[in-house]
């Protein structure tokens, strides 16, 4: 199953993500994180997603300004912090304490 959805960041900025799991049911999979570089978005790994969404649950976010994440305003920092920050959001939103982290780049 693949379900996308967003959240919004403590500075207001919507970020998109993607749940990618094909795991057994009646297992607790693995979560893997997967960040992508500057100048692309989460649809970059789509090819990696059924041979990994086997046997992790894959979050795919896409950074603020990219893929379907919203373009914050120019008033907000965009900085490795503030970016570092969305990730620990996104982990805190979806309730999750550990995680595997795949990271391209920037990401």
């Amino acid at each position: 199953m693949t379900a996308q959805s967003s959240f919004t960041t403590s500075d207001g900025v919507r970020l998109a993500y993607s749940i990618d799991d094909f795991t057994n049911p009646w297992e607790k999979p693995p979560v893997l994180v997967m960040l992508h570089a500057a100048m692309g978005s989460s649809r970059r790994f789509f090819s990696m997603v059924p041979g990994l969404a086997r046997h992790f649950r894959v979050v795919r976010v896409d950074t603020r300004g990219h893929g379907d994440s919203q373009i914050p305003p120019a008033s907000l920092p965009l900085d490795k912090a503030r970016l570092t920050l969305d990730v620990v959001e996104a982990l805190d939103h979806l309730g999750l304490d550990r995680v595997h982290l795949l990271g391209n780049s920037a990401g």
